[in-house]
């Protein structure tokens, strides 16, 4: 009875440590159509934030297919008899690693699109990362963790 408690104690433990992995905390920085239209873009603005955005989004699809092997990796490791703690460990790491790797682009594109954009249109964008950010923390009870920025502060 005591093997049985424990074993689901770490079936339990190990879904919530995975839950805690597969939440995507990651979408502040996602841009979308409905923004990009509202920001007035010229031609040539249009075609570098395109192609910026196709090469995030490729390589951002290419680390969640490994996120995905992993968490199966990790699910395959948990039902067996025996579960190597270890190998538990080091998916647990890798998935984490790779979730690091995908704000790490996301953060890439978004300096880059700043780049292109001038003060205004990069101050109408914040705001929509600052409005989707915000939503986020108000439902964590965290919204005096927001912040107004102005045109003047971006450079």
């Amino acid at each position: 009875m005591k093997i049985k408690i424990f074993f689901l104690f770490i079936l339990i433990s190990a879904f919530w440590v995975i839950q805690a992995l597969s939440i995507d905390n990651d979408n502040d920085l996602t841009i979308s159509d409905n923004i990009l239209n509202n920001l007035n873009l010229n031609i040539d603005q249009t075609k570098k934030i395109e192609s910026i955005r196709d090469k995030s989004k490729r390589d951002i699809l290419k680390l969640r297919y490994e996120t995905d092997i992993s968490r199966m990796e990790f699910y395959d490791e948990i039902k067996k008899e025996k579960s190597d703690k270890t190998k538990l460990d080091s998916l647990i790491d890798k998935i984490s690693e790779i979730k690091k790797q995908i704000m790490k682009i996301k953060t890439a594109s978004i300096l880059e699109i700043k780049n292109i954009l001038s003060k205004e249109q990069y101050c109408k964008l914040y705001k929509h990362i600052n409005n989707i950010r915000s939503g986020k923390l108000k439902k964590k009870g965290l919204n005096k963790l927001i912040d107004n920025p102005t045109a003047s502060d971006q450079s």
